[in-house]
């Protein structure tokens, strides 16, 4: 005997299909606006607090965040005219948009403190825009990347392979492995969130 696999009430298949299509461009519009709008919050926002500084006249920002804010308004200037001007090959726009925001994050967690930095939760914000645009796949592929990413960067920078910060050689193995752990669970954990 052979068991139906049919679904009587649709449910899962509309799940199914929402994950698997791809949004319109103006979903996507809106998706690299608001991208703007947080890059501009968290690095535009990091860069002007180092700037007031009471001693800002001789105190100047740091030079790379300045240049990964730069590059990154270049990046959402040419994902406005790719959608604005192609409307074409929408799956390939996204998986870019993705992997641009991952190294995006990567880098602003190295140069903002690698292990110590206050932005690691920038990882989770890319994984839950993820679960709005794009499939189920490249979601738990995000997910993946994003652990793979900050455990090799904590990995690297913990063993001597990276520069360290002063705050990062007076920490313990036992402080390490628990940041490690709380981000790479709050990361999974978004992607789980994102996948319902």
């Amino acid at each position: 005997m052979h068991a139906n696999n049919t679904n009587t009430d649709g449910y899962a298949d509309a799940r199914e299909a929402k994950h698997d299509t791809i949004p319109s461009v103006s979903g996507l519009l809106w998706y690299v606006l608001g991208r703007a709008f947080i890059v501009t919050l968290f690095l535009g926002g990091t860069v002007v607090v180092g700037m007031s500084h009471p001693f800002a006249f001789f105190h100047f920002p740091d030079l790379r965040l300045i240049f990964l804010l730069s590059v990154t308004f270049l990046q959402i200037c040419f994902s406005l005219l790719w959608l604005l001007l192609w409307q074409r090959r929408l799956r390939q726009f996204v998986q870019f948009q993705l992997v641009w925001d991952l190294l995006l994050c990567l880098g602003t967690v190295y140069i903002t403190g690698g292990i110590t930095s206050l932005f690691s939760f920038t990882f989770i914000f890319v994984i839950l825009s993820c679960a709005l645009v794009a499939s189920r796949a490249e979601l738990y592929s995000t997910v993946a990347a994003a652990v793979i990413l900050y455990a090799g960067l904590v990995d690297l920078q913990y063993y001597g392979y990276l520069p360290l910060k002063s705050a990062v050689v007076g920490l313990s193995p036992a402080d390490v492995m628990y940041r490690l752990f709380l981000n790479v669970a709050a990361f999974l954990l978004a992607g789980v969130l994102g996948a319902v």
